[in-house]
């Protein structure tokens, strides 16, 4: 007579024991999973391309202010000091989220205090969700077809999921977390006969969903789908008169391990600070987990969890809902014969359902906007809907049911959104808006004696001024050296073009960036009333206020250096405050008087400035050719210059070894001497500040005169502990002639 144990794995695993394609030959069964490892890696391999490329230049979300609050949330956290998210009015102490903190705290740690620290964080986690994903496809369905359709589906065909990858809004970190819930769990499921392993799996499971909730509060409605599938486990194989026990166990260790966070929380921060902060954001008026009287039925909005976050997050192909219900009648049809599936098969599509259906009873509503809570149960949806078609179609198929199931997936992805390169650029949205672009451009030349104005009063971020400083403002950027419009006080009224020339002259505004208003006139005017009139008594209106601008660009003498939102532009002399050096911005190319002649003559401008080929552990020459200039007029030389090792698109640019510069006489050499001597050449001096800018005084060299009729600087590729003699891309952002 078989044991309990060997008839629940005769039952348990149908799928697993199944071949792939019919009866096959231990060659044709490795063939087969080697293919589908091929493919998966080749899946992963695009996914993780379109997750990483470009992620340290794609700048902050500019559109949530949250955001923000994350990352200088996670910067005090690295200081030793443990705040807490403020609300939208910057109410204190609103979000209780300490693994969301620690896990930001890890990342700026790690890749620096900057604008794409997180954004790796992301990015890392979730290709640790697509292969949890894959595996556990595969485990629970016995093909790994399932898990490379399944990682297919996530991996690249969600292009809205890289807005959450680009940003720093937690929910793709807490997807990790609970994939390993769920993976932990499944596997607890298959082991019952290792009692203590199962344990402590479950006590696995209950502490990375703790660890999620950690992040996120909502997920904590994932835990009472885990408890009722044990329910339903242990009156399986117990019945009725003996499961409570068993269940109480499993349960009772589940919890366990779901407290652990928040208990390791109250021993950190203390009784008071978790109790106070965590209630503030559930139980609290102002929570914004707060139910409102005129909430609809629960019904309603447990149907809109799941409504609205698939239309969202699959660009209106509900159709991927319908699909997800199909799962579920195949699930009803299996419980009808309980025998005849796994167990943990049960726990996916389950975890989806009973968090929709406590969301619509403990929670207020689920407005449009909130769909990015379902973020962090995508992988689960996916993972739903494939293993359960695969059990579907194996009652009709049998050991063939593969070959349906991927003609079915290829059918879906077809008309699912796609991740391409095109969708990757949509994400580019904090760089197209300008803060990202505006910094790169500017990130040499704004200091305090040459600011950034942000225009107009509705600028992105201008009205949380008061709350902290928001985008170009924030310390990440330009910090105090640029100044919103609206932060001008006191402000020279009337708003007239007048004004905008004594706000440049009194703050020593030398750059001026112009977005479009991201306010209505209303959010405008009720923010700062004072500016109910411009000049000549005229009514503000956001046209208005633009014709003001306009007019003071024109007659200011502004001329265009980036024309990105509605143009970045530098002031002239009269207006600006640096002296109206000769400067040439290779970043955008520019030209003033002579031409720059730059390695193999292959310059190619980019947003990093002018590139060109070198060698690490060489010298390679910039040449400047004009009008000659007499060589004492020019008192000090500098430059800014990066490189990075050539293929390495991903690796952060690095200072240059060293910088001389050499120039040639306007007339004619002497027959058998090269023009450019070191015996005029200068050795330039790395600033202190900024070690990517060189500075040569010229005047303090002997042979420093005479008409220079060319100049060219020698610039040395370091070789760090690499060999010498390797490709590397080089960059010069600017070279600057002080007199």
């Amino acid at each position: 007579m078989k044991s309990p144990q060997e008839t629940e794995m005769r039952h348990g695993l149908p799928l697993s024991q199944e071949p792939v394609f019919g009866s096959s030959t231990p060659f044709r069964h490795r063939l087969n999973i080697a293919t589908a490892l091929v493919v998966f890696l080749v899946i992963a391999g695009q996914s993780a391309y379109y997750r990483f490329d470009g992620i340290t230049e794609r700048g902050m979300v500019h559109s949530d202010v949250d955001a923000w609050k994350y990352l200088d949330t996670a910067k005090n956290w690295s200081e030793g000091r443990y705040t807490w998210m403020n609300g939208k009015y910057n109410e204190p102490d609103l979000f209780y989220r300490p693994g969301a903190h620690l896990l930001h705290l890890f990342a700026i740690t790690w890749w620096g205090y900057n604008d794409y620290s997180i954004k790796l964080l992301n990015a890392v986690m979730d290709m640790g969700v697509v292969l949890l994903l894959f595996t556990l496809a595969w485990g629970l369905s016995g093909s790994p077809w399932v898990g490379v359709v399944s990682a297919w589906i996530y991996g690249l065909h969600i292009p809205r999921l890289l807005v959450y990858i680009f940003g720093e809004i937690p929910h793709v970190p807490s997807g990790f977390f609970v994939m390993l819930a769920l993976a932990a769990f499944v596997i607890a499921m298959e082991i019952p006969q290792r009692r203590r392993l199962s344990l402590a799996l479950l006590a696995l499971t209950g502490a990375a969903l703790g660890f999620a909730a950690n992040i996120h509060p909502d997920l904590a409605l994932l835990g009472p789908g885990f408890v009722a599938i044990l329910l339903g486990t242990a009156l399986a194989q117990f019945g009725l008169r003996g499961f409570a026990g068993p269940f109480v166990r499993m349960a009772g260790i589940l919890t366990a391990g779901f407290a652990m966070p928040y208990l390791a929380g109250i021993v950190f921060f203390g009784p008071d600070t978790v109790i106070r902060v965590f209630s503030n954001e559930l139980f609290h008026s102002r929570g914004v987990y707060s139910a409102g009287t005129d909430a609809p039925g629960f019904p309603v909005i447990a149907w809109k969890v799941l409504h609205t976050s698939i239309t969202k997050l699959f660009e209106g192909r509900v159709w991927f809902l319908w699909a997800f219900f199909g799962a579920v009648a195949i699930v009803c049809g299996a419980l009808m014969r309980w025998r005849d599936a796994k167990v943990s098969l049960f726990a996916p599509p389950a975890l989806i359902l009973i968090y929709a259906a406590l969301y619509g009873l403990g929670i207020g509503d689920f407005p449009d906007r909130m769909f990015r809570l379902f973020i962090p149960l995508l992988p689960v949806f996916v993972l739903s809907i494939a293993i359960w078609y695969l059990y579907g179609l194996s009652r009709l198929a049998g050991r063939y049911a593969v070959l349906p199931f991927l003609a079915l997936a290829l059918l879906a992805v077809h008309f699912l959104p796609v991740v391409s390169a095109e969708t990757s650029k949509l994400w580019l949205a904090p760089s197209a808006r300008g803060i990202r672009l505006t910094y790169d451009k500017l990130k040499t030349w704004v200091n305090e004696n040459n600011k950034l104005l942000i225009l107009p009063l509705g600028a992105p971020h201008a009205q949380f001024f008061k709350e902290g400083r928001w985008g170009l403002t924030h310390d990440i950027y330009f910090g105090s050296n640029a100044l919103f419009l609206s932060q001008i006080d006191p402000f020279p009224f009337p708003y007239d073009v007048e004004a905008l020339k004594k706000i440049c002259a009194d703050h020593k505004i030398r750059y001026v960036i112009t977005f479009e208003n991201r306010l209505s006139e209303e959010q405008i005017l009720a923010r700062r009333p004072e500016f109910k009139k411009l000049g000549d008594n005229v009514p503000y209106t956001r046209e208005a206020e633009k014709a003001v601008i306009k007019e003071f660009l024109m007659t200011s003498g502004s001329r265009v250096i980036g024309n990105w939102e509605g143009g970045l532009r530098q002031l002239p002399n009269a207006i600006g405050t640096d002296g109206g050096h000769q400067r040439w911005f290779f970043t955008a190319g520019l030209k003033d008087r002579g031409n720059w002649r730059m390695p193999g003559d292959a310059k190619r401008i980019t947003p990093e400035g002018a590139m060109y080929a070198g060698v690490t552990g060489k010298e390679s020459f910039v040449t400047f050719t004009g009008n000659p200039f007499p060589a004492d007029s020019v008192a000090i030389i500098r430059i800014r210059c990066s490189y990075k090792l050539a293929g390495h698109s991903q690796a952060s640019y690095a200072p240059m070894e060293n910088v001389k510069a050499m120039w040639s006489a306007s007339g004619p050499a002497k027959p058998g001497e090269w023009p450019y001597s070191n015996e005029r050449a200068v050795v330039f001096t790395r600033d202190p500040n900024d070690p990517f800018i060189f500075s040569g005084i010229m005047k303090a060299h002997s042979r420093w005169k005479g008409i220079v009729g060319s100049l060219t600087i020698g610039i040395t590729i370091p070789s760090g502990q690499e060999p010498p003699g390797k490709p590397a891309d080089a960059a010069v952002q600017f070279i600057e002639f002080l007199p």
